[in-house]
């Protein structure tokens, strides 16, 4: 019995051939759209996590909790609430006349309220944080492919929300399906 082994050249031969070979026949089969179906679920469960994670945490330190439907976007809603910030060595006289919350001292520094809304902005869920008349001081974008944005408040202190994403492609490949992805979840706000 003569038994002959294949050399690492002759090795390296027939493994670069077997992966030529499955390259040029995935794209043919389809096999590369099951998996920008997953990976375009799984970016949409993060966004939607990262979104949701915002609000919360925004909203468990809230106070004054207003929800208006958005006249922009018919059918969708825009929450505007009142967070303490914390102004380490500031004084007291910086804060403007007529404040309607008060001087609350903490820690070193100083607390005061700044209002945060939150609302859908060409398809992106905004976090704005707005001076104490309402013009905005900063944006940020906490969601992309946001669909809907709508929340409940029927039933104060807790606030019943829902977000929905969508996308139709990933990385500029038209993907065999849209992919949608939504978010329900409820808060309380109650301190107690």
């Amino acid at each position: 019995m003569n038994l002959k082994s294949l050399t690492l050249i002759e090795m390296v031969l027939v493994m670069s051939l077997f992966i030529l070979v499955l390259s040029l026949l995935f794209p043919i089969v389809g096999i590369r759209g099951p998996s920008l179906v997953f990976q375009t679920r799984m970016d949409l469960i993060a966004e939607a996590r990262n979104a949701i994670n915002n609000i919360s945490s925004d909203l468990l330190s809230s106070n004054s909790i207003v929800r208006e439907d958005d006249l922009n976007n018919p059918g969708n809603s825009v929450i505007r609430f009142r967070i303490l910030n914390i102004e380490p060595n500031e004084e007291i006289s910086r804060i403007p006349a007529g404040d309607p919350f008060g001087d609350i001292s903490w820690g070193d520094g100083l607390v005061y309220g700044n209002w945060i809304r939150y609302r859908l902005v060409n398809g992106n869920l905004v976090r704005e944080r707005l001076s104490f008349d309402l013009n905005v001081i900063e944006t940020k974008i906490v969601g992309r492919n946001v669909d809907s944005f709508l929340i409940d408040d029927s039933r104060r202190p807790i606030y019943t929300i829902r977000i929905a994403f969508r996308r139709e492609e990933y990385l500029g490949i038209k993907l065999p399906e849209e992919i949608t992805y939504s978010v329900l979840t409820c808060i309380n706000t109650s301190r107690t």
